[in-house]
Formats: structure tokens, sequence, C-alpha cells
């Protein structure tokens, strides 16, 4: 029986030395952190941000676009949340009816997240105004 105890014992520390970390999680993460931060591949990803930071604030649809989006910055919140949910509406819309005209289906069910898409903006255009409300009670 003692020998039965041994094993069991011998057994269950040699399990708790292959499922214990040799490293602390919590002190991995800033080595990590560090090491990657250092890596070609962050400093291309930086670089890239940096050049693109740069010429957006000279780009011309940058320009355009803030034209053509003031009135909606300026309008009122269900409003803004009326043309996001009109905005679902035509996306849904749009790809349930390129699904239609498709000669043929990859899935039997491609049709139910456009679909729940279109539902779910319908819901919110129609519950625009508590909905804009209760946005702005959240970010407050």
């Amino acid at each position: 029986m003692r020998a039965l105890q041994r094993v069991w014992r011998a057994a269950v520390a040699m399990a708790a030395t292959l499922t214990t970390p040799k490293i602390e999680p919590e002190a991995s993460d800033p080595l990590f952190i560090g090491v990657f931060a250092d890596s070609w591949l962050f400093a291309v990803g930086r670089d890239t941000s940096q050049a693109l930071s740069a010429a957006w604030q000279d780009a011309r649809i940058r320009t355009w676009s803030r034209r053509l989006l003031a009135p909606v910055a300026m309008s009122s919140s269900a409003h803004r949340v009326r043309l996001a949910a009109v905005a679902g509406i035509v996306a849904g819309g749009t790809v349930l009816g390129l699904n239609a005209m498709a000669p043929g289906s990859a899935a039997p069910f491609t049709w139910v997240v456009p679909a729940a898409i279109t539902l779910l903006a319908f819901l919110v255009l129609t519950a625009a105004g508590p909905l804009s409300r209760a946005i702005a009670a959240r970010c407050q």
C-alpha cells in the first residue's frame, strides 16, 4: 500500500511539473512586449502607420468626406442612429438581392445573416429615439 501511495505522489508531482508554467505570465507579458517593440515587424507597422497618418492630413478624400459628413455631425443623435440603420438596411438588402440573383448557392443558409442584419436594422430604425437617448446616457 505504501508503494502505491509513493507512486501516486510521484505521478501527481510529475503531472504538476508538466502543467506548471516555468515563466510567470505576468512577467512574460512585458518581456514579450519589449521583444516585439524592438522587432522589425513592429517597426514596419509603426512606419507604415506614420506614413498613412501624414498622408491622410493632405488627402483629397479626407477633405471631401469631411465636407460630405459635416451636416451629419451637426444633426441630432436620433438622426445619426437612423442613418446607421438605413446603412444596415441597404447593406443587408444588397446582399440578399445579390444572393437571390446568384445562379447557385455555396451554402443553404447564406441568407440568414443578411436577413438578420436587415431585420435588426429595421428594429433600430423604428426605435431610433429611445436608442439615441440610451446611447447618450451611457456615454455620460
